[in-house]
């Protein structure tokens, strides 16, 4: 005898005999993750010819009850119900601050935002590789924060953008660097465990890292 159900004594594939068996009332509930970039996220909630979370709902219970025509050998199943729900999950980071331990005085040094160069994100750090996926940065003196957070963002940015390209001695394309210029990521997908890491280096060049859990 076969210790597979759908292999007969001689190999060949069978369909299983259930002509014996009692009706039973029974219940399976399945769980999908879709991970994508958040601009899909974002495009999803405005597409020009529907809800595609409607579509996706529809096929769904359309797959459920053709079961028995997508599984091979599967038994056609009687439904009563078929429930569908689907989510659209997303986050961002936000750096205000800075906290740094000085070995030699034993003590905690506390930086403000506009002492901060540049951050780091990895939205699905797998616990040992930093993987940047996103990277802003923030260079300005006090002053030129002061008016970036009061809406003189153009002043800050300009700045930082004219002192980045004489360092590194290059022409920096002006949206690029208004687009990685910031305290705000950008959003992105999340799910239930997913870690994401966040790597903040001050002007100093002192450098923390923290794991945040989803």
């Amino acid at each position: 005898m076969s210790e597979l159900s759908h292999i007969g004594e001689a190999g060949d594939v069978r369909m299983v005999d259930v002509g014996g068996k009692p009706f039973s009332r029974r219940r399976a509930v399945a769980r999908a993750v879709v991970q994508m970039a958040p601009e899909t996220v974002r495009r999803l909630r405005e597409l020009p010819k529907g809800d595609a979370l409607a579509t996706a709902q529809i096929a769904g219970i359309t797959a459920a009850k053709r079961t028995s025509d997508l599984i091979p050998l599967c038994h056609p199943l009687p439904l009563s119900n078929v429930e569908v729900s689907v989510s659209l999950e997303e986050a961002t980071v936000e750096i205000v601050g800075l906290d740094i331990y000085d070995p030699i005085r034993d003590e905690v040094k506390s930086r403000d935002v506009h002492d901060i160069n540049y951050w780091m994100l990895d939205d699905n750090y797998d616990g040992s590789n930093f993987v940047v996926r996103q990277v802003f940065f923030c260079g300005g003196d006090k002053d030129e924060f002061d008016d970036w957070k009061n809406g003189l963002n153009n002043v800050a940015l300009a700045a930082s953008r004219k002192k980045a390209e004489q360092t590194l001695k290059i022409d920096i394309d002006e949206e690029a660097f208004a687009n990685a210029y910031g305290h705000k990521s950008r959003p992105f997908s999340v799910k239930k465990g997913q870690k994401i890491a966040v790597r903040v280096i001050s002007q100093f060049g002192e450098e923390t890292t923290k794991v945040l859990s989803a």
